[in-house]
């Protein structure tokens, strides 16, 4: 798994080794920085059981979108390539160039052998023609909104 932020000033890349099964039809919780009290009855969101943590510096990751920077936040979730950059491109919109995907129709995009999924929160990482290095799709920051993301997998484990 990788994350993709800001910190200062700059493009950041936190990646995580997951452990365990991830189970067809399962989930898998990933467990960053918390901020409420689990005891009051008036937290929308109580997290009691993950599968894993995500520590960062000796501390749970903060997954709070900076929305005062024109850079990116996003995931993408990886079979191995422990060594992700934020410029690096998961996917492209077919060109015709691979002769055995050389049908657009069908297959409108090419993607990187270690692609399993990718999305960018609030801000993309895009390069000079606008596009996302690990994700087409960016998604708006409202009020009151969560996520979800989620994609069908046979199970698997980490690869590395």
């Amino acid at each position: 798994m990788h994350y993709t932020r800001p910190t200062d000033d700059r493009q950041t890349v936190y990646h995580l080794p997951l452990t365990g099964t991830i189970k067809a039809g399962g989930t898998y919780v990933i467990a960053g920085a918390y901020y409420g009290n689990k005891k009051d009855e008036n937290s929308y969101i109580k997290v009691d059981s993950y599968d894993q943590e995500w520590y960062e510096n000796g501390k749970l990751i903060d997954f709070t979108i900076n929305t005062n920077s024109n850079l990116g936040n996003g995931f993408a979730l990886t079979y191995g390539n422990p060594a992700l950059t934020p410029i690096t491109y998961l996917w492209k919109a077919n060109d015709s160039s691979v002769t055995i995907f050389n049908d657009t129709n069908t297959y409108p995009n090419l993607y990187d052998p270690s692609f399993i999924d990718a999305i960018y929160f609030f801000t993309g990482v895009m390069d000079s023609s606008n596009t996302g290095y690990w994700a087409k799709l960016v998604l708006g920051i409202k009020s009151n909104t969560m996520y979800k993301n989620t994609f069908e997998l046979d199970p698997a484990q980490q690869a590395y």
